[in-house]
């Protein structure tokens, strides 16, 4: 195969020149071209084939021969020699949507949407046909924007069309990752018309946000928490096409059109919902409030009332230390620490009573517990004076 053409060089002798490259990928080459006859130009793409890719090649060209719209550029005509296949088609000027993404361009939701609707239609037309046509590459690389805003897609490689009970005729079997429906991953299962939207899908989210599918984090967000200048309802539509599960999909691609050409309905109808569960979530949180106020108000009482008892309960405690009373102090000190299970002085009192007394053991083992519930206790002063004195008891044996 030819690997470069220059301006002015034929690519096919006799019929055509090269004016300039327009791309190249992995599929071949794609030139503008001068009809050297009447002086027309033309896109002539080139594809390295032999006897084994021939077939799945033409496919291309059968599919989109067949079509009449004006957003699918039409084939004038095909050329196999040098082991290529040289296909001439109409020549669409503008820029692909994929070159805007790149630069960096969010696309206002007026023109996305104007875009949007082009693309609807185009699949409409596609999947409305006597045998449908699944495109299965829709991406913006694939799409062309024309000088004045219309919208072309190009490149029908992978498209098939679909016979009753929706087998394929043709198939194959290439994706483009990110775009790439889920159930085209998987080749138990058949691509249908509901791939096609989630491509279309995923393309909107892409230029709502510029967010591009391939660069992580690999998951859509809602375009609105990317965007905010996104309507609920544009919101709504993407989310719906981009379901993973088709069944959540819209089930054509002229559903998703009258969805689209009832947008500021659709905004309207979910504002009032939104408007609506707002005020259904403001009156449960009033009620709930009003709950936790007469809960929190009895809660609060009762809580004082334990910490006041709770002191009284030390005090006393103390009093029967004072007055020798240790086995009336430690019941004391027992009822305190059920009162505040995150306090440690009923228990630094209790080794306390154990110390006065000449429980040095059961002094040990009221400390050890203390240190086992409260880590930090181990900083308390008066949790430092008592073991002092403990050691200083065994030091002294």
């Amino acid at each position: 195969m030819k690997k470069y053409f220059v301006q002015g060089q034929d690519i096919i002798p006799g019929q055509y020149q090269a004016c300039r490259r327009l791309g190249k990928g992995g599929m071949g080459e794609v030139y503008l071209a001068r009809d050297i006859h009447d002086g027309t130009l033309w896109a002539v793409k080139i594809q390295e084939c032999n006897e084994k890719n021939y077939e799945l090649l033409s496919a291309e060209v059968e599919v989109q021969s067949g079509l009449n719209h004006p957003a699918v550029p039409k084939i004038r005509r095909t050329y196999r020699m040098n082991q290529c296949l040289y296909i001439v088609m109409e020549f669409v000027e503008g820029q692909t949507l994929d070159a805007y993404l790149k630069a960096g361009k969010i696309i206002p939701e007026e023109i996305a949407l104007e875009w949007f609707r082009q693309i609807c239609d185009v699949l409409v037309y596609l999947h409305g046909r006597d045998v449908p046509i699944v495109y299965r590459d829709l991406k913006p690389s694939n799409i062309m924007i024309q000088p004045f805003g219309d919208v072309k897609i190009i490149d029908f490689g992978i498209a098939g069309e679909y016979g009753q009970g929706e087998k394929p005729r043709k198939r194959l079997m290439a994706l483009t990752r990110g775009y790439a429906a889920p159930e085209q991953y998987d080749g138990r299962y058949l691509t249908d018309v509901r791939t096609d939207i989630y491509a279309l899908g995923v393309t909107m989210h892409y230029m709502l946000t510029g967010k591009n599918p391939n660069t992580p984090p690999y998951y859509f967000r809602s375009v609105r928490r990317l965007n905010r200048d996104i309507s609920y309802a544009m919101e709504y539509i993407v989310k719906k096409c981009i379901q993973p599960n088709p069944d959540k999909r819209y089930k054509s691609a002229a559903l998703l059109r009258d969805e689209l050409d009832g947008i500021l309905q659709l905004e309207k109808n979910l504002k009032r919902k939104r408007a609506a569960k707002r005020r259904r979530m403001a009156a449960a949180v009033f009620v709930a409030a009003l709950f936790f106020i007469a809960l929190f108000s009895g809660v609060k009482l009762k809580r004082n009332q334990t910490i006041t008892d709770y002191y009284s309960y030390l005090e006393q405690a103390k009093d029967y230390v004072n007055a020798g009373a240790y086995e009336e102090a430690l019941q004391i000190y027992e009822e305190a620490a059920g009162l505040e299970e995150e306090a440690w002085e009923p228990y630094l009192g209790m080794a306390q009573v154990y110390l006065k007394r000449g429980s040095y053991e059961d002094c040990h083992r009221a400390l050890k517990d203390a240190a086992e519930r409260f880590p930090d206790i181990f900083k308390d002063e008066e949790f430092i004076r008592i073991t002092k004195e403990l050691y200083q008891f065994y030091d002294g044996k």
